[in-house]
């Protein structure tokens, strides 16, 4: 073998043992809302999903929510738990949400660091507007959902499913976006431009 085929090997199996197995997993989606007194202050899916290990004695589930607010911006939330097979504990994996990624959006990151939630086991962290823009599109045309977690030695385990979105559930949530984009909106149109601080 040469030096740039030895090398060549090296590196892809560098690549290879890094390499993120996608399992298939089935979502099921909702319609989420939050409120602030009467008005509707952010509006967004929750997506949970279930698979077998290949040995079958564990159940992964993934279980997250993707949201945009009345503060304009997209926040994410998931929580990545494994349950044994006849044992109704469930246990956090050990990884907090990277990215999420929805049809042909880029991923959709954290702009600064992910906190923990309120609920134990999942961690929020807030998107950039562009990437989250594209990913709502996403949900509209039904695409496929891709959901990542990442550990603390950089292993990630990634789960993609489509996006299996009833006629009602799509209402709501568009209902929803219509109301809060609106008030943002308005928000925008009273505030005082630039200039006009001056």
């Amino acid at each position: 073998m040469t030096k740039n085929a030895l090398c060549f090997a090296m590196a892809l199996g560098s690549v290879v043992a890094h390499a993120s197995v996608v399992t298939p997993v089935e979502f099921t989606i909702q319609s989420t809302i939050l409120t602030n007194g009467s008005n509707i202050s952010a509006c967004g899916i929750r997506f949970v999903g279930a698979t077998s290990t290949p040995d079958g004695k564990f159940v992964d589930l993934v279980d997250g929510s993707f949201m945009f607010t009345d503060q304009v911006y997209y926040a994410v939330k998931a929580g990545h738990f494994r349950k044994k097979v006849g044992d109704p504990a469930e246990t956090p994996k050990r990884g907090d949400i990277a990215w999420i990624k929805i049809g042909k959006s880029s991923n959709v990151v954290p702009h600064s660091p992910s906190m923990q939630a309120e609920t134990k086991g999942y961690k929020l962290f807030v998107a950039k507007i562009d990437e989250g823009a594209l990913a709502i599109d996403g949900i509209y045309a039904k695409e496929r959902l891709w959901v990542a977690f990442a550990d603390s030695k950089g292993l990630t385990s990634v789960y993609s499913g489509k996006l299996n979105i009833d006629d009602m559930t799509m209402v709501q949530f568009s209902e929803c976006m219509s109301d809060v984009t609106q008030r943002v909106q308005k928000a925008l149109e009273a505030s005082p431009t630039p200039e006009a601080k001056r």
